[in-house]
């Protein structure tokens, strides 16, 4: 478990916004998310706030993000969940400051730790998802790993997708996928993987889950999609503890090496910056100047 730091809780402070505690703070800062992102950030806060043995948020210092950063890491904590986790406490808050509840932002000082891009070594090659993909149950399990990879959508869009956000489109169909920040982007999809879908849903009506568990029947959560890339990907023969994500990585960077735009590779994926998008092509570059060099 995490240390935590000692301290005399006072009375919070009561700021010009409309907003009455820390509690209210969390709620006015993740009201307009996504409910994935609620759930996610909500706990990053929680689990701040239980470290600092809920010290109000206007007495937190810039030395309580350096000793939650460092108890993390002590903790094993992976590099990018640490960045997420301090990026998290500091969005809220910047927050607090802008809508007038804090005095000061103890986390604008603080700087992020820097991640080494270990992008490349995250991106299965070509014929690794093919494999993974066939190595899946026919129905549900293969349709689902397909269409993570064709879609390039996030497990928690995934998670949230019914009957209702696909249409039929000439041959085959598109998906209508709710994104970070609430955007909307909508994805065309193959007709091999379109023909699929409509197989597996029958006549099941336009509010249910696309994807559900063959056991209760509700929506899949995180963790039995996660189960299901690890236990297909050990059957398929792949070394290295895949995630869900990679396959997203792998739809980007295969169809960026296949000459797909990098705009559109943006827009289908949902990136908020071409930047972002970009770094698939320094992650798997498809020549080098050592190829030039005297052997």
């Amino acid at each position: 478990m995490l240390s935590r730091i000692s301290q005399v809780v006072q009375t919070p402070r009561l700021g010009v916004a409309d907003c009455n505690s820390d509690a209210e703070l969390i709620d006015l800062w993740l009201h307009d998310k996504t409910p994935n992102t609620v759930d996610a950030y909500r706990r990053d806060a929680e689990e701040f706030r239980w470290f600092v043995e809920d010290k109000p948020l206007y007495r937190v210092v810039l030395n309580d993000l350096m000793l939650y950063c460092d108890a993390l890491t002590q903790q094993g904590r992976a590099p990018a969940t640490v960045n997420r986790k301090l990026s998290a406490v500091k969005s809220l808050l910047s927050y607090g400051v802008m809508i007038g509840y804090l005095p000061l932002n103890a986390g604008a000082a603080f700087k992020l730790p820097k991640l080494d891009d270990s992008l490349a070594e995250r991106i299965l090659c070509e014929s690794q998802v093919l494999r993974l993909i066939d190595a899946a149950n026919p129905g549900r399990d293969r349709t689902l790993l397909r269409f993570l990879y064709e879609s390039g959508c996030r497990v928690s869009e995934l998670i949230a997708l019914t009957w209702r956000n696909l249409q039929p489109r000439d041959d085959a169909g598109q998906v209508r996928i709710l994104g970070k920040g609430n955007k909307t982007r909508v994805v065309l999809l193959t007709p091999q993987l379109w023909s699929a879908l409509m197989a597996l849903r029958g006549k099941a009506p336009l509010n249910e889950p696309v994807f559900r568990s063959l056991h209760s029947g509700q929506k899949l959560n995180r963790s039995d999609i996660n189960d299901l890339v690890t236990r297909v990907a050990k059957k398929a023969g792949i070394q290295v503890n895949v995630s869900p994500h990679w396959l997203r990585h792998a739809h980007a960077s295969h169809s960026l090496e296949r000459g797909a735009p990098i705009h559109l590779v943006q827009a289908t994926l949902g990136h908020s910056n071409l930047q972002t998008t970009g770094r698939y092509l320094h992650a798997r570059p498809t020549d080098s100047s050592a190829r030039y060099l005297p052997r």
